[in-house]
């Protein structure tokens, strides 16, 4: 099963209690070394399916090939410090939290808010 509209539900629920500035769907952030995105509601359902996830596992998530030139290509992590940040933009929304174990955990009103979230949507056969 596919989810449609998740990023926008995620932006309108974000904004509408105003617990962070989001305009005009600006949840998504361009890392342009590697052309691919980071979003705070992919890192957010991320964390929702599979907990432990942390700075390194998202590094390692949203990392690419990286162009040596007339040399070979090779893997390279992302930028860590975009990831940091949305982990701890979604901690300030109490969405998330530090695991003891290690990584980030959903709270549970966090999942609560992304269940109320997902119960709203449209499901794709």
């Amino acid at each position: 099963m596919i989810l449609i509209g998740t990023m926008l539900e995620l932006v309108r629920l974000v904004s509408f209690f105003g617990l962070f500035l989001v305009g005009n769907c600006n949840d998504t952030i361009f890392v342009l070394k590697f052309s691919l995105v980071f979003s705070i509601h992919g890192m957010a359902r991320k964390i929702y399916l599979r907990g432990g996830l942390g700075v390194g596992a998202f590094q390692r998530i949203y990392g690419g090939s990286q162009s040596n030139g007339s040399h070979p290509s090779h893997f390279c992590k992302s930028s860590g410090s975009v990831a940091r940040r949305i982990l701890q933009q979604l901690q300030s929304m109490n969405i998330i939290e530090i695991d003891t174990k290690g990584g980030r955990r959903i709270t549970s009103s966090g999942q609560r808010d992304l269940d109320q979230v997902a119960g709203r949507i449209a499901v794709a056969p």
